[in-house]
């Protein structure tokens, strides 16, 4: 049946729980990656976005430490919209030229995608697309080891 009253919620989930939670995923871990043998925290997204989608959250960079979050699509549909944060640290180049001044990156994670990006560099903001479930899930954890040392498994975005 369709939703009538589109719904977008959040957890996170800290200590020995958060490792257990990802041990736990459909298909285990994405192939590849490590296997997360101790993660701070997982943070679970997930909702019903309705036929013609809705957003996620809205626009911001996180305060991360050194590294990179991990995204897994479990489920439905994400789409994500992505800028250089030009505070952020991106050594002596500067920022990335995205394109025109004020455009965005645009990804979308399906079921089984990965998204790997630094999201203290990068503003984002994220919608939940109407799917054949028209129902989202997904989880992301940070990951400490630099992007630069990790083997990509294909269905992979790298931002960083």
């Amino acid at each position: 049946s369709a939703i009538s009253t589109p719904w977008y919620a959040s957890f996170a989930v800290q200590g020995p729980a958060a490792t257990a939670l990802l041990q736990e995923l459909p298909a285990g871990h994405p192939p590849r990656l490590p296997r997360f043998p101790s993660v701070r925290a997982v943070w679970a997204f997930f909702g019903a976005p309705g036929p013609g989608g809705m957003a996620g959250k809205a626009e911001h960079v996180d305060a991360l430490r050194d590294g990179v979050t991990v995204h897994r699509q479990i489920l439905g549909q994400k789409s994500w919209s992505l800028r250089p944060n030009p505070l952020g640290d991106w050594g002596v180049d500067g920022p990335p030229i995205v394109a025109a001044a004020g455009s965005r990156l645009r990804v979308t994670c399906s079921e089984g995608d990965m998204l790997v990006v630094d999201t203290g560099r990068w503003y984002h903001e994220t919608e939940l697309l109407a799917g054949e479930s028209g129902f989202s899930l997904s989880v992301a954890t940070d990951l400490a080891e630099a992007a630069g040392e990790l083997e990509i498994a294909e269905q992979t975005t790298v931002l960083v």
